[in-house]
């Protein structure tokens, strides 16, 4: 059985991976907004919630999504990406599954850019996903920050 030691190097280039996944991710996600603000602005007001909260959730998700990207490039805030990646990712999936068990009065128009022409299925299954890796992230960060 390999040691912890002799498996951290294994470990870090795994977690190395999964921070480029997200990092990708988060990139994207970003400058795609920002690019297209206006375009992601209306589609986050024909949401089902009131247009002051999607002016609030207009600015703050790209701030977010920024944020999270630059802590993973400060290799001491790696866990917190990995964390606030998790907890973004789950909240996403949350929303998308209300969507799909139809919580809300009305159907939100699909989400822009590199998931706007997937169904909200698909998009809660990419999502699971995109859960797992940051989940499993943490697992690794937390690993590598106590045994490394």
């Amino acid at each position: 059985m390999m040691s912890i030691q002799k498996a951290i190097p294994t470990l870090f280039l795994i977690e190395s991976f999964l921070k480029m996944i997200l990092t990708a991710l988060w990139g994207y996600s970003f400058f795609s907004k920002t690019i297209t603000y206006q375009a992601f602005r209306i589609s986050i007001l024909n949401q089902p919630f009131s247009d002051s909260f999607g002016e609030v959730l207009s600015i703050i998700i790209p701030l977010i999504e920024f944020l999270l990207l630059v802590l993973f490039f400060v290799p001491r805030f790696s866990f917190f990406a990995f964390l606030g990646s998790l907890i973004l990712l789950t909240v996403f999936s949350t929303y998308i599954g209300l969507v799909l068990v139809d919580a809300f009065d009305k159907i939100p128009c699909g989400c822009a850019g590199i998931f706007e022409r997937i169904s909200w299925e698909a998009h809660f299954w990419v999502n699971a996903g995109l859960v797992g890796i940051a989940g499993i992230g943490c697992g690794l960060r937390g690993k590598l920050d106590f045994e490394g």
